[in-house]
């Protein structure tokens, strides 16, 4: 078995007290190499091949053996081995009551393909502790559990990304009791929700791989988080500088890029010279007299106070250069001292 080079050398110490408890030699070397004690995690037809039996043979002996170390440690405590589960079992009660096998780890000790195969070994050995092999949708987990039901956590797991795909923006750990009915406090929610490969969790916010305010894949992305963060219009330079001060470690992106980027993505508006907004926010896109037109179609006759002004709430733009679109195109037409309406004559005709 490898040694470790971990701040705590009493996990290590456990295993080797624990796997010293298995009399077979064979059941041994299939307990070492599928938990990688040796540094190598070998999966059930590797060691089956090791071993010249069929994976699911593997598969009996291993559970049989697990089965063995526990009723001996049941009736026979070791004191060492003890010690061990408890300190992980209470460093993953600080964690939420869950963690993936890698976090967990890297409480605990370095975290190795060694390392985090000690400490899976010890989990499984524990009456109060569940282990969770990893697939493409899960983290392999430990989860402090009284039911000791793998399909319980799962499903658990499961009903958090269907609440944040039904919710359909980021949530914070606070948020998540008010999703979902699963018991425990919002630290042991988050817990449940890092076992999932479908959820990520970056800076305070959680959400799905696809969202770009969580996992930004692109420039246009990183713009879209930057103005979302600062919650106001931005000039395409200012935007370009922080979309390059979020990622320090790529080359720089020019402001021509980023103003291009800008252009041709639908969640943001040009309002004003150079300076954008969102969508989301109310702002669309069009020209000026295309905006006019748009206040006068919900709503006319309207001075041209209150035009300039409502206009002015989705366009940067200066109060005379309102005034002029709007006193020189023809589609707007004076029906009384400063009142306007849309022509229908002139918009049937474009039309046409």
């Amino acid at each position: 078995m490898a040694t470790t080079s971990g701040r705590d050398t009493r996990l290590a110490e456990a295993v080797g007290q624990a796997v010293a408890l298995i009399a077979n030699p064979r059941d041994r070397e299939i307990i070492e190499h599928r938990f990688g004690l040796d540094g190598n995690r070998e999966t059930l037809n590797e060691v089956g091949l090791r071993c010249s039996l069929t994976r699911e043979r593997i598969r009996q002996v291993e559970n049989s053996t697990l089965s063995t170390l526990r009723g001996i440690l049941a009736s026979d405590p070791e004191p060492v081995i003890e010690a061990a589960i408890d300190e992980i079992t209470a460093t993953i009660d600080e964690m939420g009551k869950a963690a993936s096998v890698e976090a967990l780890t890297s409480r605990l000790m370095d975290n190795t393909v060694a390392n985090r195969g000690i400490v899976m070994l010890l989990a499984e050995l524990s009456p109060h502790l569940v282990v969770m092999a990893g697939n493409a949708a899960y983290h392999a987990s430990i989860v402090h559990s009284d039911t000791l039901d793998k399909r319980a956590v799962r499903r658990q797991v499961d009903s958090l990304v269907a609440a944040l795909q039904k919710r359909g923006h980021p949530v914070t750990q606070d948020d998540w009791k008010e999703l979902n009915d699963i018991p425990g406090t919002p630290d042991e929610v988050a817990a449940i929700a890092s076992l999932s490969k479908d959820i990520i969790h970056r800076g305070e916010q959680w959400g799905l791989p696809g969202w770009a305010l969580i996992n930004p894949h692109n420039i246009r992305d990183l713009a879209y988080v930057t103005l979302c963060r600062t919650g106001k219009p931005m000039h395409f330079s200012a935007i370009a500088d922080a979309v390059n001060a979020a990622s320090p470690g790529k080359s720089a992106s020019s402001q021509k890029v980023v103003h291009n980027g800008l252009i041709k993505d639908a969640r943001f508006v040009l309002i004003g010279r150079g300076t954008y907004a969102l969508a989301e926010w109310g702002y669309k896109k069009g020209s000026l007299p295309d905006v006019i037109a748009g206040v006068l179609r919900e709503e006319s006759p309207l001075s041209s106070d209150e035009i300039v002004r409502r206009v002015m709430q989705v366009r940067q733009l200066q109060d005379r250069t309102i005034r002029l679109s709007l006193h020189s195109r023809p589609q707007f037409k004076r029906v009384a001292k400063a009142q306007y309406v849309l022509d229908e004559t002139y918009q049937r005709a474009s039309v046409k």
